[in-house]
């Protein structure tokens, strides 16, 4: 009872608070809700009071009582009375959150009592998992999805980012904010292999790479499979996840419904995206100088040329803003129609959609268009066919190749030493006549990498399945599917040779100059024209076959198939060189003698067979068993074949006749748990069991000339070192095991989901120990061995609350949050090398046993020198390099001699001899979080999305324009350096002596310059109304809804007391949100590098318009 009372005390202490803060109204929409059972008396005065209860008898807190057809109604006290005035024949509409709504006639009585029921179909909530789909209330394993209403009226040009923040345990990495190229990288659970960490995505039960080739708008749901016990039916290619994407279908509702939506977005780059760099000429020129000759060079400009530059003709024409020149406002527009219906035999959903992207960098855009159809029909009363197809054009322009091109070097070592354009619109180059080249990029001018390429990339993509269903028995059903998906590529790089000339050229001609030192038209030499085509063909036909069975309260459910899959690739490239035009981009324009050939055909198969047993006692007790059997092409004979089992319970206590008699206001309190093995073969490649020679006619260092006579060699008979072959390869071994719980409370208002976790990756898939050179092996081409070991612990947290006040203002408040630590346990390193290589491969080092992923090894900065005595009793710092002739000076670093033998060094670069090294941070995210608001009155919505790191750190890398003038003296500088670096009467300066060149800050992680990257950034804001119905129904309409919505508008970080110069989203080359340095393709993939030289993040707003009817 002391229980009982507490939840009823905490019911009533929100209520009055809520109450006390919000202005009281007198209207109220209405919310589905539960059952009657009345007492009626007479009504006098047109007075009606009652009093609202839950079926235990207690009292119903904030329920609303409304008139039918009107806008009068109330709300019920802290003991569920309510009282109307002037009432006569009216019917009551009661409704509150968790309950079925009921509708009670007046007919003349004074005094109404309502029981309301608990609403059913709330515990009758049915989820998607692999191959099938479950109750929520019924599942074991850690399943969470989104529905059609959190996706919604969001401006989301992609649908990977409406994963973003969304569920626990989900991390999302926006690597780049270029139109057509701003979809999402997905890990689920963080880093559970030290190859490719990518999940396994379906859409409607056809595999995909992405998600982006579906339109966001015909999504209805989205569930992530995150453990074994829900992700192990999907067997070897499950190991890192399972997204499954369901589209819309058409209602048996007897009617059609078509629905037109509209949106209009206007992008720029955020605030943090655009770095203030210094712009006028002569401060940049003083600044380079200084940075030289404290590096022991020689100045790069006389004084001579700086006075000129001083002067407003030069100031003026000069002082170039290029991030200005570059980026935009960028504007996007988006049409989408749907129409769907059906009866009891036919359903269907068909939509087009059309979506034209602007960039914000210039010369750039992207256009897609999207249709699907989904359709089934009952051909035979027990025989239903049907078809779900998609089909997705893409066609993207972009003015560069890489983003690097087009945002990170260029514009860091662009100066402002010329203006843009010259007047006749040609780019303007520096003045060579005026300007020397000592210690300068010169002749630069970033533009010229944009205004005249073209690159188009057009992809089509068909993606879909035909189906039959076959009810032999009411407990028996038998499914047939045939899934395909075609990806086709076509890729255009046109990259031409720009029109320019010094800009001062009108004035060095009438001086009497050259045309040809000015005009500079062949500095770039002559243009290039590559073409590519990739060929994507998948297809996976697979049967199965489900009997189910009730008997009394005992349930069981089992299901049975098989399936195969197989995967075609080709692809073709050709280039040639030595455009003299830049308006004919046809190949044989080119010089014939540069043309490149290359092509490349890959196929891999996978057969299997799999299985799933459910069975539940009266929606109390919950068991499942999975289990699978795959055979993979990528693997020798012995060891093509794996078995993954996982077994998962439930127990709802909540639902036990002994709980039941506490009449605590509990719906749900399930605990989950769940083991199981999953295997992984992304390590491996398509054929390393295989021999393979590279034929080269081209390669002087051919390893085989077979029957060469002349000294040129004929095509098909020069050959590479052949691969070592890696015949005993396997499946990595992926043991996951997982305790959760699931709590419902409070009339469904407050849900709390709980996760731990921890995953086991054995036997993963590495390259062998490097051999000697005289073996003549290729480096990538060394044998694959299963010889390490990772572990992964994590915990996720979801709580959920929503209710309704008594002005009939009703809200949702939704946070989570997840961390988890992965840790080598097993890897071969036996030196225990901090940088380890021992494959000879670069992406392999820095990996060994008890390894902490995402360790920062650096020095600990006592400060900076005061002056010579300082430096002259510190330990020897010849090491750390911060002049040319590595002279340490007062205003340089002052690095901790940690193992106090007064020399500053790294030791044998060993886990046990690391010298004055030691681990000075993380670069993986931490304690990731998401806050979701929502508010609705009176048809007004409002939503906010907070999400953010709670802990990550990162150490800028030597290209990272946080250094700017200290990594390469021509670079250009941020204005925060100015006045905030060392000098003899600014000793207390955060930056140390200005000096180019400077290994000791670029190329030496240390705790003065390590970075706290944490932040919290408002990522969407949302404010709408939906028109009230009987507007709506007069116009034969069902809903129209306007919104305006916004992305990206704000974002804080304990980064931004130095510099706003980096967007903290983006530091490690894509969105942290959720990535960090080891995720982009695992481990031993291409690593971010930390120079947050990515595209640059955007915010955005938005107006939208839907329409349905």
């Amino acid at each position: 009872m002391e229980k009982h009372f507490f939840f009823i005390s905490l019911r009533k202490t929100l209520f009055l608070t809520a109450t006390f803060v919000l202005l009281i109204g007198n209207t109220q929409p209405s919310y589905a809700m539960l059952g009657v059972d009345e007492e009626l008396q007479v009504m006098q005065n047109g007075i009606v009071k009652g009093r609202i209860v839950d079926t235990n008898g207690e009292a119903v807190i904030g329920a609303n009582v409304k008139l039918k057809g009107s806008n009068q109604g109330t709300i019920t006290d802290v003991d569920g009375n309510f009282s109307l005035e002037n009432v006569s024949e009216d019917i009551l509409i009661v409704s509150y959150i968790g309950f079925e709504e009921q509708e009670v006639a007046i007919k003349g009585r004074k005094y109404v009592k309502v029981i309301l029921k608990e609403n059913s179909q709330l515990l009758d909530e049915v989820v998607v998992v692999g191959y099938g789909a479950q109750k929520k209330v019924n599942l074991t394993g850690a399943v969470a999805s989104l529905d059609v209403k959190q996706l919604e009226s969001r401006p989301i040009t992609s649908a990977s980012q409406s994963l973003a923040g969304k569920i626990a345990g989900v991390h999302i990495a926006q690597s780049s904010g270029m139109a057509g190229a701003d979809g999402a990288q997905i890990t689920i659970r963080g880093l559970g292999t030290l190859n490719n960490t990518s999940p396994l995505i379906l859409i409607d039960g056809v595999i995909s790479p992405n998600m982006d080739v579906v339109n966001p708008a015909d999504i209805e749901s989205i569930s992530v499979l995150k453990d074994a016990a829900s992700a192990s039916i999907y067997g070897s290619q499950a190991a890192n996840g399972v997204v499954l994407v369901s589209t819309k279908k058409g209602k048996a509702e007897g009617k059609s419904t078509f629905n037109v939506s509209t949106g209009l977005s206007w992008s720029k780059m955020t605030d943090q995206s655009k770095p203030d760099m210094v712009t006028d000429p002569e401060t940049f020129m003083l600044l380079m100088n200084e940075a030289r000759i404290n590096s022991g060079l020689e100045s790069a400009f006389p004084d001579e040329v700086i006075e000129r530059y001083r002067t407003p003709k030069f100031r003026d024409a000069c002082s170039t803003d290029w991030f200005d020149q570059i980026f935009r406002t960028a504007t996007t527009q988006e049409y989408n129609m749907s129409a769907s219906g059906g009866n009891n035999k036919t359903k269907y959903y068909f939509s087009l959609g059309y979506m034209d992207q602007g960039s914000i960098a210039s010369s750039g855009n992207y256009k897609r268009i999207t249709a699907r159809l989904n359709l089934d029909t009952y051909v035979l009363p027990k025989l239903k066919i049907g078809a779900s197809i998609g089909y997705t054009y893409g066609d993207q322009r972009t003015p560069n190749g890489s983003v690097d091109e087009v945002f990170a070097l260029d514009l860091m070592r662009a100066n402002p030493l010329n203006p843009a354009y010259n007047s006749d619109g040609t780019i303007a180059m520096p003045d060579n006549t005026t300007l020397s080249y000592t210690g300068q990029v010169q002749g630069e001018n970033p533009l010229t990498k944009m205004l005249y390429n073209e690159i188009h990339q057009k992809n089509n993509n068909i993606y879909g399945n035909a189906f039959l269903s076959w009810d032999i028995f009411p407990e028996l059903k038998v499914y047939a599917y045939f899934n395909a998906n075609v990806q086709l590529r076509d890729y255009s790089e046109w990259k031409g040779c720009p029109e320019v000339k010094n800009w001062r050229y009108e004035e060095l001609l009438a001086e009497g100059a050259d045309m040809e030192d000015v005009i500079s038209d062949g500095y770039y030499g002559n243009g290039s024209l590559k073409m590519s085509s990739a060929r994507d063909y998948r297809i996976n036909p697979y049967v199965q076959m489900e009997y189910s069975k009730s008997i009394g309260r005992h349930h069981m459910r089992a299901m049975v198939a098989a399936s195969y899959e197989a995967t075609n690739y080709d692809y073709f490239d050709t280039s040639r060189g030595k455009y003299i035009s830049n308006y004919v981009h046809i190949l044989d324009s080119g010089d014939p003698s540069t043309v490149q050939n290359s092509s490349s055909m890959t196929q891999y198969a996978i057969l299997s067979q799999f299985g799933r047993v459910n069975y539940d006692f009266a929606d109390k007790y919950l068991f499942e068993f999975n289990l699978r059997r795959d055979g993979s092409s990528r693997f020798g004979s012995n060891f093509k074949y794996g078995i993954f089992p996982s077994f998962s319970a439930g127990y709802d206590i909540a639902r036990t006749d002994y709980f039941k008699q506490w009449s605590l206001p509990v719906s749900q309190l399930k605990v989950r748990l769940s083991y199981g093995r999953l295997g992984n073969q992304n390590g491996a490649g398509l054929y390393d069991y295989l021999n393979f020679m590279t034929l080269r006619p081209d390669y002087s260092n051919a390893w085989l000339l077979s029957g060469v006579t002349s000294a040129t060699p004929v095509r098909g008979t020069v050959a590479l070192t052949p691969s070592m072959v890696s015949p005993y390869i396997t499946w990595e071994k992926v043991d996951n095991a997982n305790l959760g719980f699931d709590l419902t409370l409070l009339n469904n208002r407050l849900t709390i989901t709980a996760d731990i976790y921890q995953r086991t990756t054995k036997d993963m898939i590495g390259p062998a120990e490097a051999i000697p050179d005289i073996g003549g092996i290729a480096v990538d081409q060394r044998a694959k061995v299963n010889n390490a070991t990772l572990r992964n612990r994590g915990w996720e947290l979801s709580v959920n609350w929503s209710d309704q006040l008594k002005n009939g203002f009703s809200y949702g408040i939704g946070f989570n949050i997840f961390d988890y630590k992965a840790v080598v346990t097993k890897y071969n390193n036996p030196e225990g090398l901090i940088y380890n290589n021992h494959t000879g491969l670069v992406r392999n080092k820095g990996y060994y046993q008890g390894m902490d992923l995402g360790e920062i090894w650096g020095y600990v900065t006592e400060g900076l020198f005061k002056d010579q005595a300082d430096i002259d009793s510190h330990a020897d710092q010849t090491l750390i390099q911060s002049s040319s002739k590595r002279i340490t000076y007062p205003g340089d670093v002052k690095i901790k001699d940690l193992n106090g033998d007064h020399v500053i060094d790294y030791g044998n670069n060993t886990v046990d001899d690391h010298g004055d090294k030691t681990v000075i941070g993380n670069a993986l995210p931490r304690y990731a979080y998401s806050i979701n608001l929502s508010g609705d009155w009176n048809n007004f919505f409002l939503s906010a999305f907070f999400q953010g790191v709670g802990k990550q750190d990162w150490y800028p890398s030597s290209e990272c324009i946080f250094w700017g003038q200290y990594n390469r003296p021509y670079n250009n500088m941020p204005t925060w350096h100015q006045g905030n670096y060392w000098t003899e009467d600014n000793t207390d300066a955060y930056l140390p002596r200005y000096a180019g060149y400077n290994a000791s800050l670029k190329s030496t992680p240390q705790t003065r310059y390590l970075q706290n990257v944490a932040y919290i950034r408002l990522k969407n804001l949302q404010f709408g109304y939906t028109l009230p119905q009987p507007i709506v129904s007069k116009a034969k309409l069902q809903n129209v809804r306007v919104y305006i919505s916004a992305e990206n508008l704000w974002c804080w970080s304990p980064l931004y007391k130095h510099t706003r110069d980096l967007d903290v989203t983006n530091i490690y080359g894509s969105d942290p949100d959720l990535t960090d340095a080891d995720m982009s393709s695992g481990l031993n993939g291409n690593r971010g590098s930390g120079d947050g030289n990515s595209y640059p993040q955007m915010k955005s707003v938005s107006l939208g318009l839907s329409v349905t009817f």
